[in-house]
């Protein structure tokens, strides 16, 4: 058996009535012989969802709540991590929009303690609805036409060293000494984390024994400023860090430029329309040949998808481009 020291699990919320009472009973499953607290961080919730907490924590002490100012993710998991019981050497950060396995949080801190690295991560399978959007987005992020392949979005990909994939667990003292999460970033803060992490000469392990099912958005527009927000953060990563993307990660930036040239140079000739038909072409035979629900679904999912994230990837650049102008020093020219 693997020792593991006091845990700290960090839960941010922002109106997750929904969900909250589930996500706790998920994690504290399993957990009887863990020495750990629960801190649901909350951004202002105003369906109820603090209320629930106050309740939870008043018949079980391990759970507790604070209030996040900043409202978004990266705050929240920082002020835990700031305010975490002094015994805690082991950070745990969870998602209320997702559904945790028995012993989730023993598991991910017993793998952290036993190989050694800095930070694990989690696959990640997103499910839905039968007979709703939401299944057909669960379909599309699953694909390899909607997640490019990540070995962290389903698969088979064994456990293992890695880049990136879902965050699950840190060792807190290497998470404080990095600052944290930036917390400019709205999104995206776990990509950027590790790129922090890898170069100060941490270590990532995926553990796939401990995968989570990720419940996603139930609309096309929630689903499309998902995305949007998704490219963007992506963009800040890149020019923050002066890395270069993958392919994977420019093809949706690929994508939105084919589709918005050909919807510009159609009225010139019909001819220029076709790589942004043929690529709508082929999101179609797609979702029909794999789609388990709506083939019709899938395909807008898969096409919103791409496109949003094309388009917020190519706004972050060309904000990041500009920011550049600006910072340059002004050439002064003096005639004599």
């Amino acid at each position: 058996m693997t020792h593991v020291p006091f845990v700290t699990v960090a839960v941010p919320t922002l109106n997750e009535s929904a969900t909250i009472a589930a996500v706790i009973s998920e994690l504290l499953s399993g957990s009887d012989d863990l020495d750990l607290e629960i801190v649901v961080v909350d951004g202002g919730s105003t369906d109820g969802t603090q209320a629930l907490l106050s309740e939870i924590s008043e018949s079980d002490p391990r759970v507790r709540l604070l209030h996040n100012p900043g409202r978004i993710q990266s705050s929240g998991v920082n002020l835990v991590a700031r305010s975490a019981d002094p015994r805690s050497k082991i950070l745990v950060r969870t998602d209320a929009h997702c559904a945790y396995p028995v012993g989730f949080v023993a598991r991910v801190s017993a793998t952290l303690v036993k190989t050694g690295a800095q930070s694990v991560v989690v696959p990640m399978f997103t499910v839905g609805e039968d007979d709703t959007f939401q299944q057909s987005v669960a379909e599309a992020q699953n694909s390899k036409l909607g997640n490019g392949g990540a070995a962290h979005r389903g698969g088979s990909t064994p456990s293992g060293w890695a880049d990136h994939g879902h965050h699950a667990a840190f060792d807190l003292s290497t998470f404080l000494s990095l600052g944290g999460y930036d917390e400019t970033f709205a999104v995206n803060e776990d990509a950027e984390y590790d790129v922090r992490l890898a170069k100060s000469g941490g270590r990532v392990w995926m553990e796939r024994g401990a995968e989570i099912n990720y419940y996603p958005r139930r609309t096309a527009a929630s689903l499309a400023r998902q995305y949007f927000r998704y490219g963007q953060g992506r963009s800040r990563t890149v020019f923050k860090h002066s890395i270069r993307p993958r392919p994977r990660q420019m093809a949706p930036v690929a994508i939105f430029w084919t589709m918005a040239l050909s919807i510009l140079l159609a009225p010139v000739s019909p001819l220029l329309a076709l790589p942004g038909a043929a690529y709508l072409a082929a999101c179609l035979a797609y979702s029909m040949k794999t789609a388990k629900g709506s083939a019709t679904g899938m395909f807008v999912a898969l096409c919103c998808m791409h496109l949003s994230w094309g388009a917020g990837f190519t706004c972050g650049a060309a904000r990041a481009v500009a920011g550049l102008f600006r910072r340059a020093p002004a050439v002064q020219v003096v005639i004599r």
